[in-house]
């Protein structure tokens, strides 16, 4: 029962697709029209749901899902509406799951013995999120009191522009090459047991209906996931392996070869994934580990696992749950980024530190206060999905602003100034455009940067006042009942708002007034708002 249960759930990553066409085969990109890739901005909520008798906990369920955040949902309407119907599903099947977990749990608690507590977790995982293809893998977690536990991957992976269900006939020309190549990766790797016999693995592809496959479509490669049992014999764990786009090109639709250069990818703390650290074309193994102490009720250590030298690297780390991100960057580095969490579910507080794994080599660069960029929207805990390295949201306590825009620096920690990638804004791809009250209500705005009055330079937010010495940024927040409140340097006011003759109107506590109009940066699917308060000229998003 406990597998049918898991799977199910994981089945509900797939199950809208049918409504979406997903049978159908992207046309191919000819080469002199190749697409440029993009990463993709997306959204990612915790929910939990929790059912006690008295002190005891009878139920613990908890899930995430992903959408995509408004620019790139009005560029990829039908991907948008994807990831919007798995959520919708994933949602219903988890409460249905949970309502009778309750059942279940009430009814052996009556039999008066003691209960161990239901568990059932579903973490969605981005391995991929960009122009070309969004790839999701569910990582399904059962613990029903006293039955075993139960831990399995699913893979679901789209095509951007139409939102509709890749196959792996989609991707790869050539099945036939593929179970030797995951052989030999499998065996190149950690492995914690004997197959069952010299034709397992071929057996296996050849057995499995290729739906039954569980598989995504990553950055580097396509990988395959296998539940623990299925290649071994029970007891000897999951498995995975990658083909890699640099080892094997001949075997893929070009076009989903197509990645952007710097990116950022979700990893499950104690699962393999595999990525080219030095530039060989052979990939290495990265795992991330903690260990959860029963008796503080938190985890004490984080630990990562790189095949290049073939053990666990730990050390002592405090905190209630550990987020790793795996980042590659534009320039051929290759970081981990740990958020530490000290609050669990939500990313309000917890700080992050920083690993260099490039080369394969482990070196631990430095941490400061920061969390993805946490939004109060809604129910559960949202926050801005960590995808891209030169555009990397956080709400950062050391500079006193939330939703800070940062990127991966020289030295792999994030930076907000004097690099290139933190350009985000180009006002001269600018157009202005026309708006009202409607589409401003309830709306909130981050800085991004201001325009000196004198001298007309560029300062990215937030910086130093030379002459007050403070940290300066700003944030506008407009209310649905027509207040709302800014807050820029020492600057912090109420304030009462209006639209007229396409200009954001603000009326201040002291009386005085501020005036804003909206751009749309139509190339990067961004609206930004230009606001001048007194002398300063101010961009926000």
């Amino acid at each position: 029962m406990k597998k049918v249960v898991a799977f199910l759930l994981m089945a509900c990553m797939v199950m809208p697709l049918a409504a979406c066409g997903g049978s159908e085969t992207p046309t191919e990109t000819p080469a002199e029209e190749k697409i440029s890739a993009e990463v993709l901005s997306l959204q990612k909520t915790l929910q939990s749901n929790y059912e006690w008798d008295d002190d005891v906990l009878l139920v613990q369920s908890e899930h995430s899902y992903v959408t995509l955040r408004e620019a790139d949902a009005e560029k990829y309407p039908a991907m948008a509406e994807t990831l919007s119907q798995i959520s919708t599903m994933q949602e219903r099947s988890m409460e249905d799951e949970f309502d009778n977990f309750c059942s279940s749990a009430r009814e052996e608690l009556s039999y008066g013995g003691t209960v161990d507590t239901y568990v059932s977790t579903l973490d969605v995982q981005v391995r991929r999120a960009d122009s070309v293809a969004v790839s999701l893998l569910s990582d399904s977690y059962s613990d029903y009191g006293r039955i075993e536990e139960f831990r399995g991957m699913q893979g679901s992976n789209f095509d951007t522009e139409t939102g509709k269900e890749l196959t792996l006939s989609d991707v790869i020309l050539d099945m036939e090459k593929v179970p030797a190549i995951v052989e030999q990766e499998l065996n190149s790797h950690m492995w914690a047991g004997d197959f069952y016999s010299e034709t397992t693995v071929a057996d296996y592809f050849k057995d499995t209906p290729e739906d039954g496959i569980s598989w995504t479509l990553d950055y580097n490669g396509v990988t395959f996931y296998f539940a623990d049992g299925d290649l071994a014999e029970p007891g000897n764990g999951r498995q995975a392996a990658t083909v890699s786009f640099a080892a094997h090109p001949e075997l893929f639709n070009e076009k989903y070869m197509t990645a952007p250069e710097g990116y950022m990818v979700g990893l499950p703390l104690d699962h393999s994934f595999f990525v080219d650290l030095d530039g060989d074309k052979d990939l290495e193994e990265l795992n991330c580990s903690g260990y959860f102490d029963p008796d503080m009720g938190m985890y004490s250590s984080f630990g990562i696992y790189m095949d290049t030298d073939g053990h666990y690297n730990y050390e002592e780390l405090c905190a209630d749950d550990f987020d790793p991100y795996y980042v590659k960057t534009a320039d051929g580095k290759h970081y981990i980024y740990l958020f530490c969490k000290e609050n669990e579910g939500a990313f309000g507080l917890g700080h992050l530190v920083v690993y260099d794994v490039t080369d394969g080599k482990l070196n631990r660069i430095g941490e400061r206060a920061a969390t993805p960029f946490y939004l109060s929207d809604g129910e559960g805990y949202s926050f801005i999905l960590p995808t891209d390295p030169a555009a990397l949201w956080l709400d950062d306590p050391d500079y006193g602003n939330d939703g800070t825009v940062f990127a991966v620096g020289k030295n792999g920690l994030p930076e907000t100034e004097g690099g290139e990638s933190l350009q985000v804004l180009d006002t001269d791809a600018l157009e202005e455009i026309s708006f009202d009250e409607l589409s401003l209500e309830g709306t909130d705005w981050y800085g991004y940067m201001v325009v000196d009055p004198q001298s007309g330079e560029e300062l990215q937010l937030p910086y130093t006042n030379q002459d007050t010495g403070m940290e300066v940024g700003a944030k506008l927040e407009l209310y649905e009942d027509g207040t709302g409140y800014l807050d820029y340097k020492p600057l912090r006011s109420h304030l009462t708002w209006y639209c007229e003759d396409n200009t954001l109107c603000l009326q201040m506590e002291g009386g005085w007034n501020c005036y804003g109009y909206l751009y749309d940066d139509v190339s990067a699917q961004k609206l930004w708002m230009m606001l001048q308060v007194e002398e300063d000229v101010i961009w926000l998003q």
